[in-house]
């Protein structure tokens, strides 16, 4: 099942479709694009829109047996960069690093993900490591899931922790508290969790959601959000351990919930999208509704948080102008 469509800069197009979105380092534009038989990471120009070089990743592409989902494709997860390499993944499990040339530095398989819709996940970095949430199986009990950090320049294993949830489609966050270590949020059926950056180890979990969990968590605050359209929105509060689902400040709400979309949050508003394009802004501390209205020039399906969102005027006056998560 081909993708439905390529990135374009400009008049310039990726040779191969995805539904990644392009990161930026500098003056380069990284993305990346596969068939069934093919995957290839792009360097663009970000001055001129030109394709600086294409390089394929892997070997022998064995993608024809993948069960995919048309919104998912064969290069639906976003590249992650440390500044130095670019690391690009793919349903098929093929994971590889090449430096801002163009070589290829590793690159490796992990393994063909037991997922009903395709492997979607996008990658993050923290510090010089890759992040990798292998979410994968149908039932949490499975044992298939994983949360992996590899060394970016060699690809080395660093640490894997397992993970009781089942497939999902959410990337994970890095955020760096105040006065707490850093550490990585996933959301999954059906767990929120919190990792340590630097270790691995889970630092709290909570059993909040259920259904194919797709939209990625957010932060703001002191707070964690994360939420499934047949499930609930919730919010976590920072700096618990073990399981937290009952803990102090912990409230959830079912209005406004994203399919696809991924919340945006600041230190006093959340706000998400419905598949309608309805805007659902709600108070960060205690989740009351602030206001909900349909904005027809939203996108419905956008999987990515936005970095920066304009909201219509009326919405502006009331000071709901938001950034997402870094």
């Amino acid at each position: 099942m081909a993708p439905r469509s390529t990135a374009s800069f400009g008049n310039r197009r990726s040779p191969l479709p995805g539904h990644n979105s392009p990161i930026v380092w500098g003056d380069r534009i990284f993305l990346s694009g596969a068939t069934a038989d093919k995957e290839e990471v792009y360097c663009f120009s970000a001055d001129k829109g030109e394709l600086l070089w294409t390089k394929p990743v892997a070997g022998p592409v064995h993608g024809a047996d993948l069960t995919l989902s048309e919104d998912t494709g064969y290069a639906p997860s976003t590249l992650a960069t440390d500044g130095r390499r670019v690391f690009a993944m793919f349903p098929t499990g093929d994971l590889a690093a090449l430096n801002f040339q163009g070589k290829k530095l590793w690159s490796m398989n992990l393994g063909k993900p037991k997922n009903t819709y395709g492997l979607a996940a996008s990658l993050v970095t923290f510090q010089n490591r890759l992040i990798v949430q292998f979410d994968q199986g149908i039932d949490p009990d499975e044992g298939k899931s994983s949360l992996i950090a590899f060394d970016g320049p060699t690809g080395k294993k660093l640490w894997s922790t397992a993970r009781a949830v089942s497939a999902s489609w959410t990337s994970p966050i890095v955020i760096y508290p105040p006065n707490l270590p850093p550490q990585i949020i996933t959301a999954a059926k059906p767990l929120v969790a919190s990792y340590d950056a630097n270790t691995g180890q889970e630092l709290w979990h909570a059993d909040e959601l259920t259904g194919d969990v797709a939209p990625s968590p957010a932060y703001a605050g002191d707070r964690v959000f994360a939420a499934e359209e047949a499930s609930q929105l919730v919010s976590l509060k920072l700096g618990g351990k073990g399981d937290i689902a009952n803990s102090p400040g912990h409230w959830t709400a079912t209005d406004g919930l994203p399919d696809i979309i991924s919340p945006l949050a600041t230190d006093k508003i959340r706000a998400a999208y419905d598949v309608g394009g309805v805007a659902y802004l709600l108070r960060r501390r205690h989740g009351k509704q602030a206001l909900g209205t349909r904005h027809p020039n939203i996108l419905p399906r956008i999987p990515h948080p936005l970095r920066r969102l304009r909201l219509p005027d009326r919405l502006q006056r009331r000071d709901a102008h938001f950034s997402g998560p870094a």
